[in-house]
């Protein structure tokens, strides 16, 4: 008789354990390869935040359904409360959904995009089928016809994010309707980017209960830290992943940080408005450089150097500045994603890649 042992589903023992690929060399390295916000949230809101916290109870559990946070974002972005979900990142949000699928459901996922979508798929034992997005001049598209015909006759989930990641294109109105009309099954859309692009599929939400959009806390407000992402979407798809969020789903740091952030708009739209500014100014700079820039609609540039991507990575450790290596892509060899930083980080990354590519 064998030893008794663990009686795990194949979907996760077969899969890698996710690690970050940051790993810090020294200790003055500036990151560009999370898509953070480029400063941290500022004094002021911190001592809000801090002061507001010192007033709770600590020793007591926080609210049990996340509701301040929930009425906080239903009022930030004008969708029905009940339709509002909250989780520990979009993360969590997009493996609970997962879970919640029939077993073995077709997940149509486009390449590239963001890894954690097809991860989520495979461990949640769902079956991911991927299809390569179209390089146009100097932005990604997507293949309407790819996609329809890997879902079949569905039921299926078709999961992708728009902007893309780690493209940064911004997916044409005309292909998102054909997907809305004629997707047999039904569709996520990660918008952790929307901000940056002053662009987003929201709208829709009330004409198609089959849509549901992922939204994050960490990049436009500056609270990757914290840890907060929200779905809007109908009220049966937050009724079936509340089911599976555990007790007590969003700490009291959470919930306050989430609060005061969102209670000042402002400062994330100005926040915005920097990267953007900075997007601009780094891609024109680039360009004229000679390297290949995609058009972006998030905080960070797609970057191609081909056969110049070892050098150019070498001269960016040397000025201590940590990119994304996104490898090739179709129509874009030796590819770096860069997230914007702080202005005088970006000078320093604009120094180092004309020092390697005159090298």
């Amino acid at each position: 008789m064998s030893a008794p042992s663990w009686p795990w589903a194949a979907s996760v023992a077969s899969a890698a354990t996710y690690r970050t690929s940051y790993i810090p060399k020294t200790p003055g390295e500036t990151k560009l390869n999370h898509n953070e916000a480029p400063e941290d949230l500022d004094g002021e809101l911190k001592a809000e935040i801090l002061s507001r916290l010192a007033q709770l109870p600590w020793h007591r559990y926080a609210d049990p359904d996340g509701a301040g946070v929930r009425q906080a974002l239903a009022a930030a972005t004008g969708h029905p409360l009940a339709g509002v979900a909250v989780g520990h990142g979009a993360n969590d949000l997009i493996a609970r959904l997962m879970f919640a699928l029939t077993p073995d459901t077709p997940v149509v996922l486009v390449e590239p995009d963001y890894y954690v979508h097809g991860r989520s798929a495979q461990l949640a034992g769902q079956r991911p089928l991927r299809v390569a997005l179209r390089r146009a001049g100097a932005t990604y598209a997507l293949d309407v016809d790819g996609i329809l015909a890997a879902a079949g006759r569905g039921p299926a989930l078709l999961v992708l994010s728009n902007p893309n990641n780690p493209t940064g294109s911004l997916f044409a109105a005309a292909a998102l309707d054909r997907l809305l009309a004629e997707f047999p099954g039904a569709i996520v859309l990660d918008e952790a980017y929307a901000e940056f692009a002053g662009h987003t599929r929201q709208a829709d939400l009330a004409t198609h209960s089959n849509l549901a959009i992922l939204r994050t806390l960490s990049k436009a407000h500056a609270l990757a830290g914290v840890r907060l992402g929200y779905l809007l979407g109908s009220a049966e798809v937050v009724a079936q992943l509340d089911k599976l969020q555990p007790p007590y789903p969003i700490s009291v740091l959470q919930t306050v940080a989430a609060e005061v952030a969102l209670s000042h708009g402002e400062r994330a739209r100005q926040r915005v408005a920097a990267v953007v500014a900075e997007r601009q100014q780094l891609r024109t700079e680039l360009r004229a450089l000679g390297v290949d820039v995609l058009d972006s609609h998030g905080n960070f540039l797609l970057a191609a150097f081909g056969e110049r991507r070892s050098a150019v990575l070498a001269a960016l450790a040397r000025a201590e500045l940590a990119v994304r290596d996104v490898g090739d892509l179709p129509g874009a060899p030796g590819c770096l994603r860069v997230s914007i930083g702080a202005p005088a980080a970006n000078a320093r990354l604009l120094a180092a890649v004309k020092q390697a590519l005159d090298g």
